[in-house]
C-alpha cells in the first residue's frame, strides 16, 4: 500500500485475498501435520514399537526389585549395528 491513491484502492482487494489465501494454506498445512502426528502416535501405540529415524525399535520395560525404577531395554530391529 505504498503507491497511493487509485493503485492502492484498485489492488487492496487482490492483496487482501492473497494474504488470506496464504493464511488459509498455512492453517490447512498445520491441520494436516497435526492429524499425521496423531496417526503416527496411534500407530506407535497399536504396534507397541518406537519409531525412530534409524528404523523401528522395540522397547520392553521391566520393574526391578522393590526400588520402583524401571529399566528399558531396546533392541534394534532394522538390521543396522
Amino acid at each position: 500500500m505504498a503507491h497511493g491513491g487509485t493503485e492502492d484502492r484498485r489492488d487492496s482487494h487482490r492483496l487482501m485475498f492473497q494474504r488470506v489465501g496464504w493464511q488459509a494454506l498455512t492453517l490447512l498445512l498445520l491441520i494436516v501435520l497435526g492429524v499425521l502426528a496423531q496417526l503416527r502416535q496411534a500407530l506407535t501405540r497399536a504396534l507397541g514399537t518406537k519409531v525412530a529415524r534409524g528404523g523401528a525399535q522395540r522397547s520392553r520395560s521391566t520393574t526391578t526389585g522393590g526400588c520402583g525404577r524401571s529399566l528399558t531395554v531396546s533392541r534394534n530391529t532394522s538390521g543396522r549395528a
